[in-house]
């Protein structure tokens, strides 16, 4: 049977197009949208079957509220006159549910030019709509976010004009928002200060660093200065191309006040100081919290987006795809670290007498995933020793080691990491060397600093934490780190730990 699509007529080929389009609703109505005509994709996306379909009046796909309002009648006056008018809308299935449906309806019109019908085609974008929806949500936390930050916060333009303030630093500054929206951020710090923070500033516009934390004083609007402790970062895009800069103060003008000063004012200060902590802390908490929560939502509908539509999107469109993907889980990973980071830095300490080597080995399997993928060879020289330390926060220490030295292994090259300790003069220290990439030695105090990522062009995973976090937890144990070549490939880590 010769089923070439010449020896069909014209009728058969239209019907093999309708019954082919089944992600589309086509339908076609008289001049009352009486529906005359319906395809298997308007069964698919809309509920009823043809049979079904040919009793209805088109206006049953619309909402009862957009029925009140006139927009059927509408939509079939501006189709009548233009030809054709398009529709963006929340329609109604058969079972009463609502769909985001982007479509159009086209005026059918005789050789005379006498309108008989219209063809309606729609196709539902609920996803896509949701996505839109949850990315607005995702804006608007953040901003929610911003305003409601303890600390004083400001974004300003590459120039440091000021673009936006919070309540924060209104209040530390006494100037309002209106005042303050296109000022210069520079000409609120104190003239003698000024050439400091252009320094800074300057280091971070030619990349020699991702942020900068100084003291300085700051000029109120009463003319008073105030002392603060002032950060800042350039925000870039995800080209990395820079965006604005992001500018924190926290008021220590007690801190700077006498000694006797300083002591009158201890006592009442104390529970205020308190009452600050905790709010930073449930702060973060909150923020990771409700940061996250939008995050999963952009990551799942992207996701639904990459699922069901890959095939129909263009390459620009799926590179476009990816980089939410690849933006929402960093940002998700960013967020985790930093609680980390806030963790080892606040989090009480249990200090007791701790066996590292139970301490590797609770590690190790927590890595054994890793192993089996990268052929990961770890080999500890036990007994490693006993130290006084926490427990929870000397396993973070370990993991972040391993982890670090399995994301910079060599191409090709399984990761081999060995651990070991030794004492010298007391002080027990423990290593963990391994096969990688190395370390420039110019660097092995910069690799300890936040968001320090020494080889940008590798594409290495991760968010330049991991070995903050192991400073910072050595430092409270009154202990301290270090890295060394390893030879003839690798790095040597240290951490050290007081007699």
């Amino acid at each position: 049977m010769d089923l070439s699509t010449k020896h069909l007529t014209s009728e058969e080929r239209f019907q093999m197009f309708l019954d082919a389009a089944c992600d589309y609703a086509i339908f076609f109505t008289d001049v009352d949208a009486n529906i005359c005509e319906w395809s298997v994709g308007g069964e698919k996306i809309i509920g009823y079957t043809e049979e079904e379909a040919l009793q209805l009046n088109a206006r049953v796909i619309f909402t009862e509220e957009d029925c009140a309002r006139g927009v059927p009648e509408q939509e079939m006056e501006k189709a009548a006159k233009d030809g054709q008018a398009n529709d963006e809308r929340w329609h109604v299935r058969k079972d009463g549910s609502r769909f985001f449906a982007v479509g159009r309806l086209v005026a059918l019109k005789d050789e005379a030019g006498r309108l008989y019908g219209f063809a309606k085609i729609v196709r539902d974008a609920t996803r896509h709509k949701e996505l839109e929806q949850a990315l607005h949500a995702s804006d608007e936390q953040f901003r929610a976010t911003f305003a409601q930050a303890p600390l004083g916060m400001v974004l300003a333009d590459l120039d440091g004009r000021v673009d936006q303030v919070n309540a924060a630093f209104c209040e530390l500054t006494g100037f309002t928002v209106t005042e303050l929206e296109g000022r210069d951020l520079l000409s609120m710090t104190a003239p003698d200060d000024r050439d400091a923070v252009r320094v800074q500033i300057d280091e971070i516009l030619v990349g020699k660093r991702p942020h900068f934390l100084m003291e300085k004083r700051m000029l109120r609007s009463d003319g008073s200065v105030v002392w603060v402790r002032n950060s800042g970062a350039l925000l870039r895009d995800a080209e990395g191309r820079p965006l604005s800069f992001i500018d924190l103060c926290q008021d220590i003008s007690a801190l700077k006040l006498s000694e006797t000063e300083l002591g009158q004012l201890i006592d009442q200060r104390t529970s205020a100081l308190e009452d600050k902590t905790k709010q930073m802390e449930s702060f973060c908490y909150t923020v990771a919290h409700d940061l996250r929560a939008p995050l999963r939502a952009i990551a799942g509908y992207a996701r639904f987006l990459h699922e069901d539509f890959a095939t129909k999107l263009p390459d620009e469109g799926l590179d476009y795809l990816r980089r939410i993907e690849a933006s929402a889980a960093r940002l998700d990973r960013l967020i985790i670290d930093l609680l980390g980071y806030t963790r080892v830095q606040q989090v009480p300490l249990i200090q007791e007498e701790v066996d590292l080597n139970t301490v590797v080995d609770r590690v190790i399997e927590q890595v054994r995933g890793e192993m089996d993928v990268y052929g990961l060879v770890l080999d500890v020289v036990y007994p490693l020793g006993k130290v006084r330390a926490d427990s929870a926060t000397l396993e973070h220490v370990f993991s972040n080691l391993i982890s670090n030295a399995v994301k910079f292994r060599r191409n090709g090259v399984p990761p081999v990491i060995k651990i070991h300790s030794e004492k010298r003069d007391g002080r027990l220290r423990v290593w963990v060397d391994d096969n990688g990439i190395g370390i420039d030695p110019r660097f092995k105090e910069r690799v300890f600093g936040m968001f320090e990522r020494l080889n940008p062009e590798r594409k290495t995973p991760g968010t330049g934490i991991g070995l903050a976090i192991v400073a910072a937890a050595m430092e409270r144990f009154g202990g301290s780190r270090g890295v060394e070549p390893n030879q003839p490939e690798g790095s040597r880590f240290w951490i050290e730990f007081p007699k």
